[in-house]
């Protein structure tokens, strides 16, 4: 654990998946509401402003081409119980919307977390949708360096 003080984590994932029947990405335009309806997705967003994002590609096995899936941090926000969170959100592909709640001790703990939860979920992504993510036509989605193992 990076830190000092009561050990948090991820909270819950909200996700729903539409059918995937296009290049754009659900929640592109969007207004900063709770919740977030986006035709039959929906996903819990905070008033925080989104501090980077990542546009990834998901392919399915066997198939050429690719669908777009955008990954957007949000900026850390310090909570009630004075610990920080980090909202994170994987719109795409399609209509596909999940978003996730990381929290830490302080802001930069809560932001390792977040950038070290990216590619496991995406993993589960590609696994439940039978594909591939890539970043600029790699495997390495540039993540990886979140956490360092030392």
């Amino acid at each position: 654990m990076i830190g000092h003080g009561p050990k948090k984590t991820a909270s819950v994932i909200k996700s729903r998946s539409g059918k995937d029947n296009g290049e754009s990405v659900a929640g592109e335009e969007r207004t900063k509401t709770s919740p977030n309806v986006i035709g039959d997705a929906v996903i819990y967003m905070s008033d925080t402003s989104v501090f980077a994002e990542r546009s990834l590609r998901f392919t399915p096995h066997g198939k050429r081409g690719g669908r777009r899936v955008l990954v957007r941090i949000h900026a850390p926000v310090v909570g009630n119980n004075q610990n920080w969170s980090v909202l994170v959100e994987i719109l795409g592909p399609g209509k596909r919307v999940a978003s996730r709640t990381i929290w830490g001790y302080d802001a930069v703990q809560a932001l390792l977390y977040a950038l070290a939860l990216v590619p496991l979920d995406l993993g589960t992504l590609a696994h439940e949708l039978g594909g591939k993510v890539t970043f600029l036509g790699s495997d390495d989605l540039g993540f990886s360096a979140a956490i360092s193992t030392r």
